[in-house]
C-alpha cells in the first residue's frame, strides 16, 4: 500500500488501490479532491469480456436459479458483487462504464490491452488478445482477492468438445476434434490452460516466447494455484429458458454499466421477477 503498511489482499483493498490508479487528465487520482471522472485517462480496474453472471463471481459462487432449478433467485453473493461493480463505476469511478469501455481510449484494441486500465479480471484465454495493444510485454498476472469472509473464489471456465447425438458425421467430427486437440499451434491460439501437467509447462513457455518475456517475468504459477478455488455453483450452471434468460441478463449488465442513479436492490428485484416469468415459460411448454 502507498503508506507502506501490509494489508490483506481483498476486494476492499483492490478497490482502494484501483482508485489510486484511476487518473484524470490533470493527473489527479480518484481519491483526491478535484478529481474529474469526466476526463479520466486511466482506470484502475475492470472485468474484461465477462457476462453479467461471470462478473458477479467476486464474493463466492452463487447464481440466478434456486436449488429447485426453477425459481429465480439472485444469490446474496451476486447481489453484493453487482452493487460493488455499480459503485465502482458510478460512485468510486475506478471501473469504466459501458460508454467509456467503447471509447477510442479503451476500445483499441480492447480495454486492458489499450494500456489505460491498470488491473483486469479475466481468463487465461484473454492472452490471445493482448498482441497489437500498447502493453506488449509490460504486464503480469496476480492473485484474485479474497471476499469479506476471507475466502478466494476464482471464476473458471472448463471448456470441452462435444459431438451431438444428432450429428450427421460423428466419426469425421471425432477425427477433427482429435486433430484440434493435438495441434500445439491451435492450442496457443485458443488460449485455454491445458489440463495436462506437461502441456501446461509447454503452454507457459510458448507464451513467454510469444510476448518476449524472460523466464520469471510472469508468475505463471498463479494460474495453477487458482484451480482449487472455482465458483461453486458455477456461473455457467444450467438455466431454464437459457437464451431468453441470457438476453435479460445482458440487458441487466448494460443497465449497470450504462445508467447512473439506480437503486440496485430495486433493479435486482425487477430482474428476479422478469427471470421468473422467463423460467415459467419454459416450464409451461
Amino acid at each position: 500500500m502507498p503508506d507502506g503498511k501490509e494489508v490483506d489482499w481483498t476486494w476492499a483493498t483492490l478497490r482502494d488501490v484501483a482508485m489510486k490508479l484511476t487518473v484524470d487528465k490533470a493527473g489527479k487520482d480518484a481519491t483526491q479532491a478535484g478529481f474529474d471522472p469526466k476526463t479520466t485517462r486511466q482506470w484502475g480496474f475492470n472485468q474484461q469480456w465477462s457476462d453479467s453472471r461471470g462478473m458477479a463471481v467476486l464474493f463466492g459462487g452463487g447464481g440466478i436459479v434456486a436449488a429447485d432449478g426453477k425459481t429465480a433467485k439472485v444469490s446474496d453473493s451476486y447481489k453484493q458483487a453487482y452493487k460493488w461493480v455499480y459503485d465502482g463505476i458510478w460512485k468510486d469511478n475506478f471501473y469504466p462504464s459501458g460508454e467509456e469501455a467503447g471509447s477510442e481510449l479503451l476500445a483499441k484494441p480492447n480495454e486492458f490491452a489499450s494500456g489505460n486500465v491498470a488491473m483486469s479480471y479475466t481468463h487465461s484465454w484473454f492472452m490471445c488478445c493482448m498482441e497489437g495493444g500498447n502493453l506488449k510485454n509490460k504486464w503480469g498476472v496476480g492473485v484474485v482477492p479474497a471476499g469479506p469472509d476471507g475466502k478466494v473464489t476464482v471464476k473458471m471456465h472448463g471448456d470441452t468438445f462435444s459431438i451431438m447425438k444428432g450429428s450427421k458425421n460423428p466419426d469425421a467430427a471425432f477425427n477433427v476434434m482429435l486433430d484440434i486437440m493435438k495441434s500445439k499451434e491451435l492450442e496457443q491460439v485458443y488460449g485455454g490452460l491445458p489440463s495436462g501437467d506437461a502441456e501446461r509447462a509447454a503452454f507457459f513457455t510458448a507464451k513467454e516466447t510469444q510476448f518476449k518475456f524472460k523466464p520469471g517475468d510472469v508468475t505463471w504459477q498463479v494460474f495453477l494455484d487458482s484451480v482449487p478455488f472455482p465458483d461453486v455453483p458455477s456461473h455457467e450452471s444450467l438455466t431454464p429458458n437459457y437464451l431468453k434468460a441470457k438476453q435479460r441478463m445482458q440487458d441487466f449488465q448494460s443497465l449497470i454499466q450504462g445508467k447512473a442513479g439506480l437503486v440496485m436492490d430495486d433493479e435486482i428485484a425487477k430482474l428476479e421477477k422478469d427471470l421468473q416469468k422467463i423460467f415459467d415459460e419454459a416450464a409451461a411448454k
